[in-house]
């Protein structure tokens, strides 16, 4: 399952309890009474698995938000061997190295772990063609100083 199918698992769950418990408001098929009997094993639930739920939400912040490196990307784990990932999950990265006798050793980290590691990522995949593509077109004929000689070509 991919990173993204598990994200939106865990979405659709949050939705369709939310309604289901707007629908019960509405309709008045529940009072409040009724979802005080409900929430008191959410709380419960809440204080069992909130640890699980902040590693989560930490690990998704880290593989989304600061995105520190893609499938295939060399990176340094806390200045260890250089390693290439091999997959990104929702819960955990996975990363390949050479051994000491020159096997190939996986490596799987918590992404909650990962988010408070130094990592430093040698990129393979550079795209610099949209970045030179752009500073082309955004600098102006009179800014490069002599106007006679620049023909703009599209």
């Amino acid at each position: 399952m991919e990173l993204v199918d598990y994200l939106d698992a865990i979405i659709n769950g949050v939705i369709i309890g939310a309604t289901f418990i707007l629908w019960l408001l509405l309709t008045k098929l529940a009072s409040t009474k009724v979802l005080v009997v409900i929430a008191s094993p959410v709380l419960a639930a809440s204080f069992i698995f909130g640890d699980t739920c902040k590693n989560l939400f930490q690990s998704i912040i880290f593989v989304y938000v600061l995105h520190p490196f893609d499938v295939g990307d060399l990176c340094d784990i806390q200045e260890d061997h250089k390693m290439e990932v091999k997959s990104i999950g929702v819960w955990k990265t996975t990363f390949s190295k050479i051994g000491e006798a020159g096997n190939q050793v996986e490596v799987i980290y918590p992404n909650s772990e990962l988010a408070n590691k130094k990592v430093i990522n040698y990129k393979t995949k550079l795209n610099l063609h949209g970045a030179l593509k752009r500073s082309a077109i955004e600098t102006s004929a009179q800014s490069m100083g002599n106007n006679d000689s620049i023909q703009p070509t599209f």
